[in-house]
Formats: C-alpha cells, sequence, structure tokens
C-alpha cells in the first residue's frame, strides 16, 4: 500500500481539514478524545482543530497520513517552540493502523530532517494521561532496551528523555532529540 502526507498549517486547506474531519469524527467515544481531537469540540483550547485555527503549525506543518484511497490512516503536527520543535504533537492513528510505525516512519523523519538542517533540538512531550510513554524511553535510557520485546521504532533509540518542562503553560514530561545524532545511533545493530 502506498501512502501519501498532506501538510496543512491552519485552518484554510480545506482538503486536508475534510479528511481530518472524516478520520477523526469516526473515532471513539472517550472523553479524552473528544475534547482533544472531534471537530464538534473545536472551542476547547486543546482541540486540534481549535489549534489549526489559532495557527499553532504555521512554524512547521500539521501532518496527515491518508492511503491510495484517501482513508486517514494518521496526523501529527510539529512546530518550533522557541530554541525546540515539538514533535508529534496532537498525534492520532486510526484504530486499524495501530501497532504499526506509520508515525515514525511517514511522519517523525521529515521532522528529525528539518531539525539536523537548523540544528535545533526536538522534543516529544507527555501528559499524566500518556506518561507510561515517556517512562519506557526512561527504561530504555536505563536499561538499554524498550522492554515490550523490543518493538517499538528504531527511531525512538535516537530520543532521550529530560524530565519535565513547560511546554505552552503545562508541564510535560519530555523526551529529546539532539541534532545530527542518528548517524551514529543508525549505525549500532
Amino acid at each position: 500500500m502506498n501512502y501519501q502526507t498532506i501538510s496543512i498549517y491552519d485552518d484554510t486547506h480545506v482538503e486536508g481539514l475534510e479528511i481530518l474531519k472524516k478520520g477523526l469524527t469516526l473515532s471513539t467515544s472517550d472523553a479524552y478524545f473528544l475534547n482533544n481531537y472531534h471537530p464538534d469540540q473545536n472551542h476547547l483550547g486543546t482541540n486540534l482543530f481549535y489549534l489549526l485555527k489559532k495557527g499553532r503549525f504555521k512554524s512547521g506543518a500539521y501532518q496527515i497520513l491518508i492511503d491510495d484511497s484517501g482513508t486517514y490512516i494518521s496526523s501529527a503536527g510539529w512546530y518550533i517552540n522557541g530554541d525546540q520543535i515539538i514533535a508529534m504533537s496532537r498525534a492520532y492513528i486510526a484504530e486499524k493502523y495501530r501497532g504499526e510505525s506509520v508515525l515514525t516512519d511517514f511522519l517523525l523523519p521529515e521532522v528529525l530532517n528539518y531539525a539536523d538542517k537548523v540544528q535545533k533540538c526536538v522534543w516529544m512531550t507527555f501528559n499524566e494521561k500518556n506518561k507510561s510513554i515517556y517512562n519506557t524511553f526512561e527504561r530504555l535510557q536505563s536499561q538499554g532496551r524498550f522492554g515490550l520485546g523490543d518493538t517499538w521504532p528504531k527511531t525512538f533509540r535516537h530520543f532521550h528523555p529530560i524530565g519535565q518542562r513547560l511546554v505552552n503553560n503545562v508541564n510535560q514530561y519530555v523526551v529529546e532529540y539532539r541534532p545530527g545524532t542518528r548517524e551514529s545511533l543508525d549505525a549500532q545493530p
């Protein structure tokens, strides 16, 4: 199957917004999801559609991954925030594609390439709800492996936990990629 990435920067990209709305409306009824991703909740400050309307991704992009038929697969955004690039912001993967590395294989490498070019660190941030993901990065750092059968994407080896930081006025757990470090890590088995 072939994938295509559509990059949008705000709420003016009609085709991209329609794909997002269709893909994110068909998902779960979980309150966290509804508040943060559902288009009907675009009045909430943490909602993806609110963030697009306010231009959060104008310094980067919100990337939507679709298949040959135009069906939504996943999406995630990145933007410059001071000296860092915040990556995988408002990331979501359609249920059918969870467990596959669609975000790390198709969307994250572009961000890391850009970071290497402009020499900025990349942060992926996790709130309390997703702290278990951060904890897995800590395990990798301390034990040299992820656990979970070491099935996590190779791209994640490039990130290291740095603790909590204030990002957009919210305390977040942060893992950091430093530009130019992929070549040495990729050479390791």
